[in-house]
């Protein structure tokens, strides 16, 4: 996203709007997750580690290794093609001066082999490409055509790699039936809020949260995972070590974790605790329970250390500051009426590395002139962030379904809401109506960001998209 140094100075006064569409979106708006389901899945072969309802303590890992002769062959394809306009400033310019408008043509599929030559052990590949299906870049080169790291008698030469990734490869397998283990290219899930907005930490997800689809799987780095079931008790130990970074020769890169949980009735609870070289020590207590339809989650993150930059506004520079302790932590929960086709979800996020005495727009424009852009993270900005969500599914027809998400920065009160609209032709094409309304004042988060994430904006926006999905599918 390119970052423009020029803000405007005129405020706007819309808290009072955004405080009342917060609370629209929380009790009456609508969210839905489309997701379309694979063949021979891994969690359906191996079976998964679920840490978002509370439950008791799942059967011996053994259960799950089944023996099979065959390889299955599964995957997806999903394709859609929509168009977009956005307006940065509606309220001022009006709905007929349109500042942007394209089409969002989308293709990705994924490939998934499964194998389990033996009981206790298998095997799961995941390869998946998107449109387009390769990608060119420029790179300097000499008379020959070699890749030259200098700039001597240099041209350019354009090379094309293929959209083409092994999202996932990794065998899982056990020793002496009692520590079940699992090595290669692996999603981890980590902490009890997978499949929320936002976790109060993610030591091993490579990929950030997709906030309209919320419980997609992320990807994961090349690790080890080991879990101990305790006998006669309802409690397990998991092992991890993993290599988020591609920089595989730098020993400091390994990042390695420890968890420990136990079932007490509806409840779980869990402590943990991560270390790398690189990075910052932290210690986790996560807690799960729930009742009926109902289910709660919180956790709480002790680090010591931060790689953040934090702003001096005296002196106008930025620094780091690894000689203290920073507390995050997160409660929420979710509401699931399968008779009614419900779903309800919220959030709040206490981030204790967020700093409270500087702006967004300072924060985006000083990080940006001090080199530090990749420091910008939103759930790092500010320090207290909120999320929620509602989902109606069979809305007076079958084919019908509604929803709305909002994700909100509760520091400065900016937010953005994004209702949704969806009719399903057919199994295998859709129709989805959507948009999407910044809201909050000039200089606040989620208004810097603009209405299509793409550009920084000064003013409350929107977008609004009509998107076809066609031929998607799994087999």
């Amino acid at each position: 996203m390119s970052i423009e140094k020029r803000f405007c100075t005129t405020r706007t006064t819309a808290r009072a709007a955004l405080a009342v569409a917060l609370a629209l979106a929380v009790s009456g708006g609508a969210w839905a997750q489309d997701q379309a389901g694979s063949g021979a899945s891994d969690d359906e072969l191996f079976g998964a580690e679920e840490v978002t309802e509370a439950a008791p303590a799942a059967e011996a890992p053994q259960a799950s290794f089944l023996k099979y002769d065959q390889v299955k062959v599964g995957g997806s394809i999903s394709g859609s093609l929509g168009g977009s306009a956005v307006w940065l400033d509606p309220w001022n310019s009006g709905l007929g001066n349109v500042d942007d408008h394209y089409l969002s043509p989308a293709l990705s599929a994924k490939v998934t082999l499964t194998a389990k030559p033996a009981e206790d052990f298998g095997v799961n590949l995941d390869f998946r490409m998107s449109y387009p299906f390769s990608t060119t870049t420029a790179v300097k080169t000499d008379a020959a055509d070699n890749p030259l790291t200098t700039g001597i008698d240099e041209s350019f030469t354009a090379i094309t790699t293929p959209n083409i990734s092994v999202w996932a490869a990794y065998a899982k397998f056990s020793l002496w039936n009692s520590v079940f283990m699992s090595f290669g290219k692996q999603p981890i899930a980590w902490g009890v809020s997978k499949g929320f907005f936002q976790p109060a930490d993610d030591i091993f997800a490579m990929s950030v949260v997709d906030y309209s689809d919320t419980g997609a799987e992320r990807e994961g780095p090349l690790s080890f995972k080991a879990m101990i079931p305790i006998p006669l008790t309802m409690a397990n130990v998991y092992f991890y070590a993993g290599l988020p970074s591609t920089d595989y020769t730098d020993f400091g890169n390994l990042r390695v974790a420890a968890k420990a949980e136990v079932n007490v009735g509806n409840t779980e609870i869990a402590v943990g605790g991560f270390y790398a070289y690189n990075d910052y020590p932290r210690g986790l207590l996560m807690v799960t329970t729930g009742t009926g339809d109902f289910n709660f989650f919180g956790e709480g993150v002790l680090k010591y250390g931060s790689e953040r930059y934090f702003i001096d506004t005296t002196s106008w520079t930025a620094s780091q500051d690894s000689d203290r302790f920073y507390f995050s932590g997160t409660l929420g929960g979710y509401y699931t009426d399968s008779n009614a086709n419900l779903t309800i979800m919220a959030q709040v996020l206490y981030n204790g590395e967020g700093q409270s005495d500087i702006t967004a727009q300072e924060a985006y424009t000083y990080y940006y002139a001090l080199g530090h852009l990749d420091q910008i993270d939103r759930m790092k900005l500010n320090t207290w962030y909120a999320g929620a969500s509602i989902s109606k599914s069979e809305l007076f027809t079958e084919d019908l379904s509604a929803g709305a998400y909002a994700i909100a920065d509760l520091s400065d009160l900016s937010a953005f809401v994004s209702p949704y609209l969806s009719y399903s032709l057919s199994d295998y094409m859709s129709v989805k109506l959507s948009a999407t309304f910044t809201l909050g004042e000039e200089g606040d988060e989620f208004i810097l960001r603009g209405p299509d994430f793409q550009r920084l904006a000064t003013e409350p926006g929107t977008a609004i998209s009509l998107t076809f999905t066609l031929g998607s599918g799994s087999y």
